[in-house]
């Protein structure tokens, strides 16, 4: 007599904490909260890039600080986890081509009231002995920090920073894949600007001749190497700064109501047009009465 015998294996499932952690602190108080979570969209998906989860928790429903998302998964099994923080609403996206190639759009330049946007994933992990997941986020900003060197100027001058503006400033970016204005309709038709007493840092000494920090906000815009680009019209599409700026002394003034603009392209070094996301650029403008009069 022979005896068959057949067996289905079924995989333990386990609680999992998935902890959504915001990038460190990089700047003071009187700028965005750049730690700020205030809603957050989650996707999971399994080894063979089924979405076996979708999750938007809203402002209502959060209670700030680091997210601890509780949820039922396969033990030892990998997963792919992304979250997408601050982004005001529940993501159009349910397979993994929607998750990378999704743009999410801001309505104005300084739009982060509820947090700078953010997106981080963790890819083909699995929960350790501890049972929790970590997903770290970047925010999709860059931040630029100015500053204005007055030490070569006459002891007699009176420069005024009136007006600062990021120039071909980002409307969108990608989420989880590095991002770059395609064309002028990725642009704002004006920029990131701090103009009149938002510009006080500017105007104030820290040090004889040194002026506070202005920190300013774009989105990432990874445009690459100036001499890689093809035609006039790219180079139009890479981030600039823009200062305005009044300027008296015995020897030279600017004219009543036509202030001198200093522009310069941001980027990773001479040549580079890259401004990533989650990364805080320094930039000291240094000023003599020649470069004002030659401009």
């Amino acid at each position: 007599m022979v005896s068959a015998v057949s067996c289905s294996g079924v995989r333990m499932e386990e609680r999992c904490d998935i902890l959504i952690v915001p990038p460190s602190p990089l700047t003071r108080a009187e700028d965005p909260d750049e730690c700020l979570i205030s809603d957050y969209n989650l996707f999971i998906f399994n080894s063979f890039g089924i979405l076996e989860e979708k999750r938007y928790v809203s402002v209502r429903e959060h209670s700030g600080g680091n997210v601890h998302h509780v949820t039922t998964l396969l033990r030892d099994a990998p997963y792919s986890i992304f979250v997408a923080a601050n982004i005001g609403y529940e993501l159009p996206c349910n397979n993994m081509d929607d998750i990378n190639e999704y743009r999410y759009h801001l309505a104005y330049p300084d739009e982060y009231s509820m947090g700078i946007p953010m997106a981080g994933r963790a890819e083909n992990v699995a929960a350790g002995d501890d049972g929790v997941i970590v997903v770290p986020l970047e925010r999709l900003m860059a931040r630029v920090q100015l500053s204005v060197d007055r030490t070569l100027l006459p002891a007699d001058a009176s420069l005024g920073v009136e007006r600062v503006t990021v120039g071909a400033c980002p409307s969108s970016a990608r989420l989880f894949r590095e991002s770059k204005a395609l064309s002028s309709d990725h642009l704002f038709n004006s920029g990131y600007t701090k103009t009149g007493l938002e510009v006080d840092a500017l105007n104030r000494d820290v040090a004889p001749g040194i002026s506070g920090t202005l920190n300013l906000y774009l989105l990432e815009n990874c445009q690459g190497e100036v001499s890689a680009m093809e035609s006039p019209r790219e180079l139009e599409l890479c981030s600039t700064l823009e200062i305005r700026i009044t300027y008296r002394s015995q020897n030279f003034s600017t004219a009543p109501g036509k202030p001198v603009v200093y522009s310069f392209r941001l980027g990773e070094g001479e040549g580079n047009c890259d401004v990533r996301r989650n990364t805080s650029y320094t930039y000291t403008l240094k000023i003599t009465e020649e470069g004002i009069r030659g401009l």
